[in-house]
C-alpha cells in the first residue's frame, strides 16, 4: 500500500513542478503589468502635481489651468524622468493610454515653457509665441476662401477671363482674402495692368501679411514677401494660378472649389 502510494506521488511531480513553474509566469506577468501601470499613474501624478486645474482638459483650447506659483525647474525635471522611465517604444498600448501620454508630454512641455517666461529665460526650442491678431473685416466685394468654400467665386471667373494676357485694355481689380484659420488671413490685392505704349499687359499682385501670424510659417513663402507681376491667371491642377510671376513661374493663390 505505501508503495503503491510513493509511486503515484513520484509520479504527479513533474504535473505539480510545472503548475508551480506555470503559476510563478503568471505572478510575474502580473507584477510587470502593476510595474507598468505603477509608472503611468507615477508620471500623470507628477505632471498633475504641476498644475492648479483639471489636466484632462489640457488638450481643448479653451482650457483653464495654470502652472502653480511653487513649481520650479527641478519639479519639471522630475516629472520629465519619469516619462523616460515608462519606456513605451514597441509596445502595444490602448488608445486612451496614447491618448493619456500624449495629455501628459504635451502639459509637462507646457510647464517648461511658462515657468522659463516666468523666470525671464529663453524658452524651449519650438515655442511659437501666441500673436494677438488684428480682426480683417470683410468687405461685400472680397473673394473669400475657407476651407473648402469660395465666396463670390463668380467676381474672381470673371477677372481671370479678362485681366492681364486675357484680356484687353483691362484695369479692373479684386481682393482674395485666404483664411489661414487660427493663424489669421492673407490678403491679396490683384490689379490688371494695360500699357498702351509697349502694347502690354500683366497682372499686379500686392500680398498682405498685416492680418496673419507669419511666425507660424518654418519659412516665409517668397511670393508673400514683396509685390509681383504676373502675366496672366488661369485654373490649373485643381488650384487658381499665377502664371509667369516675378518670383514664379507658377504659383497657386487658392484652390478651386466646385
Amino acid at each position: 500500500m505505501n508503495h503503491v502510494s510513493n509511486a503515484r506521488q513520484v509520479k504527479n511531480t513533474p504535473i505539480v513542478s510545472l503548475l508551480f513553474i506555470l503559476f510563478l509566469g503568471m505572478m510575474f506577468l502580473q507584477g510587470c503589468s502593476f510595474e507598468k501601470k505603477s509608472d503611468l499613474e507615477i508620471a500623470t501624478e507628477k505632471a498633475k502635481n504641476l498644475f492648479d486645474g483639471d489636466l484632462d482638459q489640457f488638450l481643448q483650447s479653451d482650457h483653464n489651468i495654470k502652472l502653480k506659483d511653487s513649481v520650479d525647474q527641478a519639479q519639471i525635471e522630475d516629472a520629465q524622468e519619469a516619462f523616460e522611465k515608462l519606456d513605451i517604444e514597441g509596445k502595444d498600448l490602448e488608445d486612451e493610454d496614447v491618448v493619456e501620454l500624449i495629455i501628459l508630454y504635451s502639459a509637462v512641455h507646457y510647464a517648461e515653457i511658462e515657468l522659463a517666461i516666468r523666470e525671464g529665460r529663453d524658452v524651449p526650442e519650438g515655442y511659437e509665441p501666441e500673436v494677438e491678431l488684428d480682426e480683417y473685416v470683410t468687405e461685400e466685394s472680397d473673394i473669400y476662401f475657407d476651407e473648402g468654400s469660395l465666396i463670390n467665386q463668380e467676381l474672381l471667373e470673371e477677372f481671370i477671363e479678362t485681366a492681364g494676357e486675357n484680356g484687353n485694355d483691362n484695369e479692373s481689380n479684386i481682393r482674395i482674402v485666404r483664411d489661414e484659420g487660427k493663424n489669421g488671413v492673407i490678403l491679396y490685392d490683384l490689379q490688371s495692368r494695360y500699357d498702351e505704349n509697349a502694347d502690354q499687359r500683366w497682372i499686379d499682385v500686392y500680398p498682405h501679411l498685416d492680418y496673419f501670424n507669419t511666425a507660424s510659417q518654418k519659412t516665409q513663402e517668397v511670393f508673400n514677401s514683396a509685390p509681383q507681376q504676373c502675366s496672366s491667371m488661369s485654373k490649373e491642377y485643381d488650384f487658381y494660378m499665377m502664371n509667369e510671376c516675378r518670383t514664379h513661374w507658377e504659383f497657386p493663390l487658392i484652390p478651386v472649389v466646385d
